[in-house]
């Protein structure tokens, strides 16, 4: 009988130390999955366009916004002696110029300023709300103050 209770005392003692190994081992599994998870994320290429970050390349003055989708970008044109270059105000997400030969621009807070060909540029890179005229009089008296520090340069 006592080697009844012996054996019985051993395998409760294994049975009760089962779910406490299984419960350390599923810790451990969870936590390599995790890290083998981290790594592939942060080695993982997204191509989804919602979450599009850019980075600067050559021609890139200075990107805005927290997606860097708008950008002041440098072209250059011409020979080496008789190099023209011009800046250009760029949605990188539409893909399409903004204001071409871009004078001058000054960013202020979430707003970017430009003179150029299309006249007078406010763009707020954080709603991408645009305004473009030709006219200063279409803009409030802080903007037209921006603009005419910006000519004065």
């Amino acid at each position: 009988m006592e080697k009844f209770f012996k054996w019985l005392g051993i395998l409760t003692l294994i049975l009760l130390s089962l779910p406490i190994v299984l419960v350390v081992f599923i810790i451990v599994i969870m936590g390599v999955a995790a890290v083998r998870e981290e790594f592939i994320e942060k080695n993982k290429i997204n191509y989804n366009i919602t979450q599009k970050i850019y980075s600067d390349g050559r021609k890139t003055v200075e990107s805005f916004g927290a997606r860097k989708q708008f950008a002041i970008l440098m072209f250059a044109s011409g020979k080496e002696k008789t190099l023209k270059k011009r800046l250009s105000l760029y949605n990188r997400d539409e893909d399409e110029s903004i204001e071409r030969n871009i004078k001058c621009y000054k960013k202020i807070s979430d707003f970017v300023y430009a003179l150029g060909e299309k006249g007078y540029t406010k763009l707020n890179y954080e709603t991408a709300e645009i305004i473009q005229s030709k006219n200063i009089n279409d803009f409030s008296g802080e903007d037209q103050e921006i603009f005419n520090s910006l000519e004065k340069k």
